[in-house]
């Protein structure tokens, strides 16, 4: 985000480049595997391994010739997240933020496992082969989303101009619940295949942490970023996994998808009513000067109806 400032680029098309990675990789790392499965007659996951070291490897050298300024680091951390938590457009859109890093932990948590081990898809073929045990397979599925991310990413600034960050963040929360009920009924593993591209919308939100940032108060965008990270990363991406993994204990994947899918839907419907009845009005309402009670109007002749300071009374001679 620093480079991007600093560069005058946009961010979203940055991020771009990170789900051309995504595209690349994980097809390429399923079919390592894959191959090296076969000359030891077991899962070898080796080569996904030596391939994220050697990636990693390469990242922290171009990293290391790469100019980025920052600034200085808050001193006053406590006080800089008081400030900015005093915005209540600023909690409402850190609440969406963290229920989409829930939807967004425990699909990465659950996804695979969902494909390869709920009795509701046939684990064979008629030849006895698996359906959808190969890696390279499992891999495309991953590549598929961050493939339909990239237009979504790369006209990421000019939609929120059109939409507003916060519609378009209630607009990733439908998303996921469209994505956990598609999930919840289909039989044909081949089927998750198409329905990865809904992640596209989804990953919008990447692209909307840093914008809606800079958008509502550049001083603290690096206090703002870290909390928008914390929830959507850290607690939402752990708590999703933790809540997921007990309903589905309990009652399946199949109806763990559509309790999930009914809750997305309350929570973006409750977020996007809540910022257009509450939230905006209280931005409004905080964005009224606080002038005295009489103001008195001049006419300043550029026609922009503009109000100047009240006039000053003359004081009456004697």
């Amino acid at each position: 985000m620093q480079i991007s400032r600093q560069e005058g680029g946009d961010f979203g098309i940055q991020r771009l480049f990170a789900s051309v990675g995504a595209v690349v990789v994980p097809p390429f790392a399923g079919w390592l595997t894959l191959v090296a499965s076969r000359h030891c007659h077991c899962m070898d996951f080796s080569p996904a391994f030596y391939l994220f070291g050697i990636l990693t490897v390469l990242g922290g050298v171009l990293m290391y010739f790469m100019d980025i300024r920052v600034k200085q680091p808050e001193t006053h951390i406590f006080r800089t997240m008081g400030i900015v938590l005093r915005d209540p457009n600023v909690v409402g859109f850190l609440c969406a933020v963290f229920f989409s890093g829930a939807a967004w932990g425990f699909v990465n948590g659950y996804l695979f496992i969902f494909l390869k081990d709920d009795d509701g898809f046939p684990q064979k073929n008629d030849d006895g082969s698996p359906v959808v045990t190969t890696t390279f397979y499992l891999g495309l599925v991953n590549g598929a989303g961050y493939l339909a991310g990239i237009p979504f990413l790369f006209f990421s600034t000019k939609l929120a101009k059109i939409f507003g960050h916060e519609n378009l963040v209630a607009t990733v929360l439908f998303a996921y619940a469209a994505r956990f009920l598609i999930y919840s009924f289909t039989y044909n593993p081949y089927l998750i295949f198409p329905t990865e591209l809904i992640t596209g919308v989804t990953f919008l939100v990447f692209a909307l942490m840093p914008q809606f940032a800079v958008k509502t108060a550049p001083k603290y965008m690096a206090t703002l970023m870290g909390l928008f990270g914390a929830a959507n990363f850290g607690i939402g991406g752990g708590v999703g996994p933790l809540i997921g993994g007990f309903l589905i204990h309990g009652v399946g994947f199949r109806t763990t998808f559509q309790i999930l899918a009914v809750s997305m839907a309350a929570i973006g419907c409750a977020y996007f009513l809540t910022f257009h009845f509450v939230l905006k009005r209280l931005a409004a309402q905080a964005q009224k000067p606080k002038s005295p009670l009489i103001v008195h109007k001049r006419d300043t002749g550029n026609g922009n109806g503009s109000i100047p300071p009240p006039i000053q009374e003359e004081p009456a001679e004697a």
